[in-house]
């Protein structure tokens, strides 16, 4: 299998871009936003399963999930059909991120009708991880076409 520089950039970009990402939340202060919109929705959905975060914790884990990514950059530089799913969730999801803190920024509140005061935290980076998102994409397809041939 060939090695795959492109998708191992792309991927250490998207690394460095949810990186900014939490810290855009964190300095913002995500969690006052984040949990009582969790406990509303849990209250009117109870079989959902959305977790309720104290700032250590939630800071602690996503740092340890940035830093497992970039562990992962050299099985991205190998190529393989595990990675390249993985670089399809993984751009998937963040460019849902995204697009969600800029469409509740645009809306001013959540959709449990918490309102806070504009832009929501996260916002400033969910450009960044849009565009990650979209390289990511990009070179998980071309990763994948140069599997098939």
């Amino acid at each position: 299998m060939a090695e795959n520089p492109n998708l191992a950039r792309a991927w250490g970009a998207m690394a460095w871009a949810i990186l900014i990402h939490v810290l855009d939340e964190a300095w913002n202060n995500f969690l006052v936003v984040y949990n009582p919109t969790v406990i509303a929705l849990t209250d009117r959905y109870p079989w959902l399963p959305l977790p309720v975060f104290q700032f250590e914790y939630w800071l602690g884990g996503l740092l340890l999930a940035v830093i497992g990514l970039f562990l992962l950059k050299r099985f991205a530089r190998r190529g393989g059909r595990w990675i390249v799913i993985a670089a399809y969730v993984l751009a998937a999801a963040m460019a849902v991120n995204a697009f969600w803190h800029i469409a509740l920024t645009i809306a001013g509140r959540t959709p449990t009708g918490m309102e806070f005061t504009r832009p929501m935290p996260g916002f400033w980076s969910s450009p960044l991880l849009l565009a990650a998102s979209i390289w990511l994409w990009r070179e998980a397809g071309r990763a994948r076409a140069a599997m098939r041939a």
